[in-house]
């Protein structure tokens, strides 16, 4: 960028100055113009994206925690996405949304569709439409029928704005009251 506002610089001053003297081809030359002033225009460097390269810092950027609401007889899932990344909601067309899986085991079964966070719309043009999702988020699942700790997994693509990690299944356990169905 700094070498193509050179190239523009010098063509300004050489077109003004000697070499280009409007007169110069019949001989009569003007005495060369002193250049008092060259201005090179930098622009500012683009702020930096999230720079993860390794699956270790796509899986720092998420943290999240399980727990079970026994009022409203959900499972809750609530996710934090590290400044510089982000994960993808339902709608998105180009990535893997988040999503929220219970296990069967105990007894527990999902009860209706899970409730899942609203992103941002992204236009990325010729690749299609995106929903962002970044900072903190919820999703939850409604259960019924079981007894003792609730197994599942959390799914969700973690990205920067240069490149995503693959898909990942984050596993959760959620102990549950005796006393909770």
């Amino acid at each position: 960028m700094h070498f193509r506002w050179a190239v523009v610089v010098m063509a300004v001053s050489l077109g003004s100055g000697m070499a280009c003297q409007k007169d110069a081809a019949k001989g009569k030359f003007e005495e060369p113009k002193k250049v008092t002033k060259t201005v090179v225009k930098e622009e500012a460097p683009p702020a930096p994206a999230a720079k993860a390269t390794t699956t270790e810092e796509f899986q720092a950027a998420l943290k999240y925690e399980a727990s079970y609401d026994a009022a409203a007889g959900k499972v809750l899932i609530k996710a934090n996405v590290a400044k510089g990344f982000h994960a993808y909601a339902p709608g998105d067309e180009i990535s893997i949304p988040v999503s929220i899986k219970v296990g069967e085991d105990n007894g527990w079964k999902s009860v209706g569709e899970p409730t899942l966070p609203k992103g941002t719309k992204k236009d990325l043009g010729d690749l299609g439409v995106s929903f962002v999702l970044d900072g903190e988020f919820e999703l939850s699942q409604a259960v019924k029928d079981g007894k003792g700790e609730i197994k599942g997994s959390f799914g969700a693509q973690i990205c920067t704005d240069k490149a995503c990690d693959r898909p990942r299944q984050h596993p959760f356990t959620v102990a549950v009251a005796a006393a909770a169905k």
